[in-house]
C-alpha cells in the first residue's frame, strides 16, 4: 500500500503516516476498525482532529484523493453513533446517518510511524 507521511495536527511532529488508498469498499464503522488493524502494526482511523487536518491538506496536495463523501474517525459518540466528516464540504458529522452497525461510510487508515 502505498503511503504519504504528513505533519500530525495536535504535535506538529512529521510522522503521521497516511494510506494513499481508501480500502476498496465501504464499511460500518465496527467493520472499518476491524480493517484498519488488520493492516498491522499501528494502522487505525484517524481521530476527528487528524482526520479533519487530511481533508485539509487534500485540498492542496495532488496525492490525496479522495470520495466526496463521509469518512469514518475513531469517535464515538455513544454506543449506536459515531462522528464522520464529509470529504465534500469538510463538515464534521454526527448526527442522521451515521449508525456504526448499520451505515457504510469511506476508510482511510493512518499510524503514528517513527521510521521516516
Amino acid at each position: 500500500m502505498e503511503k504519504l507521511i504528513i505533519t500530525h495536527p495536535v504535535t506538529g511532529e512529521n510522522n503521521l503516516q497516511v494510506a494513499i488508498n481508501d480500502f476498496q469498499n465501504q464499511m460500518t464503522w465496527p467493520e472499518a476498525i476491524k480493517a484498519c488493524s488488520e493492516l498491522g502494526s499501528g494502522w487505525r482511523l484517524p481521530s476527528i482532529d487528524e482526520l479533519d487536518a487530511i481533508y485539509k491538506l487534500a485540498q492542496t496536495n495532488y496525492k490525496l484523493k479522495f470520495q466526496k463523501n463521509r469518512y469514518w474517525c475513531n469517535a464515538e459518540i455513544n454506543d449506536n453513533n459515531a462522528w464522520c466528516i464529509n470529504f465534500y464540504d469538510g463538515k464534521k458529522e454526527k448526527e442522521g446517518h451515521y449508525s456504526k452497525k448499520e451505515t457504510a461510510n469511506y476508510v482511510r487508515a493512518i499510524r503514528i510511524t517513527d521510521s521516516f
